[in-house]
């Protein structure tokens, strides 16, 4: 009856200092955490925001306080230099982001990292090797965003021989710790055959995975794949729900998707107007000439 009531009494203690712990996780969250984080950052208490999204005017003002609140803080510099870097700021993000660089800061150096592989007007050069060399210090700190870029730059070949197998190890190492971008490219090489045996049915099982953790890109593939009929019986309407779903997250390829499901009345009425209305949001939100990290 004692170990009954001392097997309750440890239970109750444990919720009580699991639900203190969370609490105090939740207390440390600012603002600038919820504005201006990375989405695959494992040290953020946040989910955290794609480049492409972040609201510029909010994040800066958030990650403005948090800097001078925390000025050793290497997260809010970082967040803050990516703000900055959003708005072009070049001068006054680099400031920060080599704050947070020096403080090894893992996705700063990953940010680095991709600034010299995209080149542009916050880079002095363009560099696929100096990209890679920042790529491996910050997957070697545990960043899993530099672990899909490192498979990324593999797969491509650029800065070292073209080699999709290694590709594949990389985006796994970061499917690993999370990374919903690895797991989608992952599926990508099951539904087109690259560097694996065409499986529809795994390539879904990743899709799903990535989806269930927020990715767009792979809620867009669900639906692209329920479309086609790939590994799933052909379902128009599922095809919609799916892409729903992920045009609601801002993917642009979904909403031209769902205008061309309008225009052919595939799963829905065919409707001219709201095809159109889906065209129009979709080139209104193309960013796919934008940097990303």
């Amino acid at each position: 009856m004692f170990n009954k009531i001392l097997n309750k009494s440890s239970i109750l203690i444990i919720c009580f200092v699991f639900i203190s712990i969370t609490s105090c996780i939740k207390g440390k969250i600012h603002k600038c955490d919820e504005l201006a984080s990375h989405q695959n950052d494992s040290l953020s208490p946040c989910k955290g925001v794609e480049f492409n999204n972040i609201d510029i005017e909010r994040a800066e003002k958030a990650c403005k306080e948090a800097v001078s609140l925390y000025p050793e803080n290497m997260r809010y510099n970082y967040q803050y230099g990516r703000v900055l870097l959003k708005k072009k700021d070049c001068e006054k993000s680099s400031d920060y982001m080599n704050m947070a660089i020096r403080g090894k800061y893992p996705e700063a150096l990953n940010t680095l990292g991709r600034k010299y592989e995209c080149g542009g007007e916050c880079i002095s050069q363009q560099s696929n090797h100096f990209a890679l060399e920042w790529y491996h210090r910050a997957a070697y700190l545990g960043s899993s965003s530099a672990m899909y870029n490192i498979g990324n730059m593999y797969y491509k070949g650029k800065g070292v021989k073209q080699d999709c197998k290694t590709a594949l190890e990389w985006y796994h190492k970061a499917a690993k710790k999370d990374n919903t971008l690895a797991m989608n490219e992952i599926g990508n090489m099951y539904n087109n055959g690259r560097c694996v045996v065409q499986d529809y049915e795994i390539a879904l099982k990743w899709y799903n995975k990535a989806a269930r953790n927020g990715n767009d890109k792979a809620m867009n593939n669900i639906g692209f794949m329920y479309y086609k009929g790939r590994g799933v019986k052909q379902e128009y309407k599922m095809a919609i729900e799916w892409y729903h779903k992920a045009a609601k997250q801002g993917n642009v390829r979904a909403m031209y998707n769902i205008s061309n499901m309008y225009e052919d009345g595939a799963g829905v009425q065919k409707d001219d107007i709201a095809s159109k209305k889906w065209y129009k949001r979709a080139k209104q939100s193309d960013y796919s000439s934008l940097f990303s990290d």
